[in-house]
């Protein structure tokens, strides 16, 4: 009776043993994945991008904003001496201003189509909060969102940064134009009456 009862206290102190070798291991692969979500949710730096300076398209994901809202995607990015800007465009004229690492963004002055905001950007492949106000019907609603830039889609772009100056450069430069033509018809005309 004695070694029955000696043998099943071995034993139970066995599986005892087991058990907490077991969930040794457990918690070890569980800390392993917690410190690899926390390595992935820091994402890359600019410096870690390893492109030189200039502008460049990359494709961006915008979650939690508002049922139906999107922006351009890839979006235009510049990047200078390891630091990112990026060209956020919504998909209307009603967005007034962006929030970025506690740095309140006013819209970019509007010269054609929908809002455009340049913000600056930190890390790559990781969500970044900001917050979005949109103005509508003399509402203004605010709420807050990530975007996450993609560098695995990082392509460099001949496009000027921001369109929106591009355009008005082109109209800028069409007037000019136009203005010179017409001084020269009116000196013609002149020279022809005379």
């Amino acid at each position: 009776m004695k070694t029955a009862k000696h043998t099943v206290g071995r034993m139970s102190r066995r599986w005892m043993a087991s058990a907490m070798a077991m969930m040794a291991a457990l918690m070890t692969l569980m800390a392993g994945s917690i410190s690899l979500s926390a390595a992935e949710e820091d994402g890359k730096k600019i410096s870690e991008l390893g492109v030189e300076n200039g502008i460049y398209t990359m494709g961006v994901t915008l979650e939690g904003a508002w049922v139906g809202s999107e922006i351009t995607t890839p979006a235009r990015v510049r990047i200078k001496d390891g630091e990112m800007t990026a060209l956020i465009e919504w998909d209307s004229i009603y967005y007034t201003s962006m929030t970025v690492a506690g740095k309140q963004i006013a819209e970019e002055e509007k010269r054609d189509g929908n809002s455009k905001f340049v913000i600056p950007v930190a890390k790559t492949d990781a969500p970044i909060d900001v917050s979005v106000v949109k103005t509508e019907f003399g509402q203004s609603m605010q709420t807050n969102c990530t975007l996450t830039f993609h560098s695995a889609e990082i392509k460099k772009s001949k496009s000027a940064f921001n369109p929106g100056y591009a355009t008005a450069t082109a109209g800028f430069a069409f007037f000019g134009v136009l203005g010179i033509a017409a001084v020269v018809i009116l000196f013609l005309h002149q020279k022809m009456k005379s």
